[in-house]
């Protein structure tokens, strides 16, 4: 959902942008869509172009994503 932050974006940047497999990645776009987190946006066009953004719920957990980013930023280097 971060690279979302940033505005809207299509599976295949989002895909690039996150390490983790196509599937994954669909069931977790699937969550976020049934938990009004995101929205997906088809625009009819051939081929058909998906893109997916924030809703106002969602961005409203910017707040805590930027903390969590900065606190791995902080202690994921951490030996303690």
């Amino acid at each position: 959902m971060k690279e979302l932050m940033n505005g809207p974006k299509r599976y295949s940047d989002i895909k690039r942008a996150v390490p983790i497999t196509g599937t994954t990645l669909t069931d977790r776009l699937r969550m976020f869509e049934a938990e009004n987190l995101i929205l997906r946006h088809m625009h009819p066009e051939i081929p058909l172009r998906v893109e997916y953004a924030l809703t106002a719920k969602g961005e409203a957990l910017r707040p805590m994503v930027e903390a969590f980013e900065r606190w791995v930023i902080q202690y994921m280097d951490c030996s303690e």
